[in-house]
């Protein structure tokens, strides 16, 4: 366009969103936002239309995190539509993922009285995000659109909400031209006598480890760290979605032995997980173990009390430089020290390993998770992105299917929100079409959102969504353990539902599974469909937790 062209608001904000390098947005379309997404598709944006908000935002987030950047945000309309994004902001938040949300705002007052869905949605989410505010003139857009970015980039990336005035998307103002104005991110440096602190630790622990999180997906080479740990045999673990960016197979890798190894460690080094519940807010490292916490947050690297040294830095270039300051060969007797203690923690993971495979090999019907996930881990592709999604189901997929594909595992993250299974899986396989994904899902889970699946039919996602149909919240262990023989179901559902049946009511394909044989042929026909597939496998509701070792 010319120099000093006049532009509508609704197409400044999607100009500005192309400029920014959005590829897709997800949203439901509405008054004041609708013709903010018919602008999107004029400049270039393919728009996803969801069944829901928060399954929009979630879709968003899932594919920033596949892409290793912010390609998607998400646009939805007024009053409701923005309160209905509150959870996927959370979720955002809680797991430090980027996305922006642009929301509509009816005028104020009018006449004296209230306008209909009125709200100051700006205000409400202050405590949920990075940043919010409201775009009050036309002439503003551009240049908070482009601060949003930054804000949700750089540092902890996280969410960031707008508040669009309606009036402000129609009327129109001047402009030279749209593009994106990034100010150079606020780089961290690397302090360089911390790194040479670090390297003089590890080069004298007896027992020094890793664990490894879902933080590092933003900056981390994986290759770099594997050439870190091989050369120096420091074992490591992994953070429920970290399973992955070092393979679960890798012979220093030690999550079936977690508890073991953080018991009898002397150096634990975090980077790019937290000291949260998912490790016990550290609860089970050994009391006498320098903790080293690296992350780009200065408030999380030195969050713990019990952190020996916090270390504010961007965890692809703290890896770089300890690399190139610990570069020689570990001195032999900690060698064999540590080869010693390796040999321990590895009889530690047979011996969970032994546990679980006696529950995979199970015959009865209906069948145990653990089968489902035996059959689940010989029949899909090792490049599958994987997302689990419930409770006990979840916790069989971590410890049956191994990750080896880095950041290609997604769980109910940070805060444990069920129903992120089907809206995650759709925004992975938008992010990246050459890979298939599959969602395992518990019943309950799959409830929360299961209706995304007609957004799958309708946008052409090959999406595989496996059902594991426990009848219920962790099956009937709860109900059993709470309420009287007999009484009505409260935490159970009907049992035997046909979910299937729903799936291809929309169109996708169904698949009803109850032996176990019936499994893999089930994935391998969908994997070969070129539409969403919804494989209903019927489970045993009473399957108890099998406890970590």
């Amino acid at each position: 366009m010319s120099n000093r062209t006049r532009i509508y608001g609704y197409q400044l904000a999607a100009q500005a969103l192309f400029a920014n390098g959005v590829t897709h947005i997800y949203g439901v379309s509405g008054v004041p936002m609708q013709e903010l997404l018919a602008a999107a598709v004029e400049a270039g944006i393919r728009v996803i239309g969801t069944r829901h908000q928060q399954a929009a935002v979630l879709m968003a987030i899932a594919h920033n995190y596949t892409a290793g950047r912010m390609n998607a945000v998400v646009v939805v309309s007024a009053g409701p539509a923005v309160t209905n994004v509150a959870t996927g902001l959370l979720v955002a938040r809680d797991n430090a993922w980027p996305v922006v949300v642009l929301g509509g705002r009816r005028q104020g007052v009018i006449g004296g009285q209230d306008n209909f869905q009125e709200l100051d949605a700006a205000e409400l989410y202050k405590s949920i995000t990075k940043w919010t505010t409201c775009i009050g003139k036309t002439g503003d857009i551009q240049n908070i659109i482009n601060e949003s970015f930054e804000v949700a980039n750089t540092g902890q990336p996280g969410p960031v909400y707008l508040d669009i005035v309606e009036d402000v998307l129609r009327m129109q103002c001047t402009y030279s031209a749209v593009r994106a104005t990034h100010s150079p991110t606020a780089e961290v440096t690397i302090n360089q006598d911390e790194i040479e602190q670090v390297a003089e630790l590890l080069r004298n622990a007896k027992h020094p480890a890793f664990i490894i999180g879902k933080g590092t997906r933003w900056s981390l080479v994986p290759d770099d760290l594997a050439e870190l740990i091989e050369q120096q045999q420091i074992a490591f673990i992994s953070s429920p979605m970290g399973r992955g960016i070092l393979s679960d197979e890798h012979l220093l890798c030690f999550n079936d032995s977690k508890s073991q190894l953080q018991a009898t460690a002397d150096i634990v080094l975090i980077l790019g997980a937290r000291l949260n519940w998912t490790f016990r807010f550290g609860s089970q490292i050994n009391p006498h173990a320098k903790i080293i916490h690296v992350d780009i947050d200065p408030h999380q690297a030195k969050k713990n009390e019990n952190i020996y040294l916090g270390i504010i830095a961007d965890a692809g270039d703290f890896v770089a430089a300890l690399r190139a300051v610990l570069h020689e060969p570990v001195e032999n007797k900690l060698l064999i020290d540590r080869r010693l203690w390796h040999k321990s923690l590895a009889v530690a993971r047979e011996k969970h390993r032994t546990a679980v495979e006696e529950r995979s090999v199970s015959v009865r019907i209906p069948m145990s998770p653990y089968r489902l996930m035996k059959e689940l881990k010989e029949s899909l592709p090792e490049d599958a992105i994987l997302i689990a999604d419930g409770n006990i189901s979840m916790m069989a997929v971590q410890h049956l299917i191994p990750g080896k594909t880095p950041f290609s595992r997604f769980t109910a993250g940070t805060n444990g929100c069920m129903g992120v299974g089907v809206p995650f899986g759709i925004g992975a396989r938008l992010s990246d079409p050459s890979r298939p994904v599959v969602v395992i899902s518990g019943d309950m889970a799959f409830g929360i959102s299961g209706m995304e699946l007609e957004t799958a039919v309708r946008c052409k996602v090959p999406l595989i969504v496996v059902v594991a149909n426990n009848e219920g919240l962790s099956g009937g262990n709860i109900q059993r353990a709470l309420y009287p023989a007999g009484h009505e179901r409260v935490t159970m559902f009907e049992s035997g539902i046909r979910y299937e049946k729903i799936a291809e009511a929309f169109g996708a394909r169904g698949e009803y599974v109850v032996h176990p044989e019936q499994v893999r042929p089930a994935v391998e026909r969908a994997l070969e469909a070129s539409r969403p597939t919804c494989i209903n496998v019927m489970i045993d509701p009473y399957e108890e937790y099998l406890p970590d070792l």
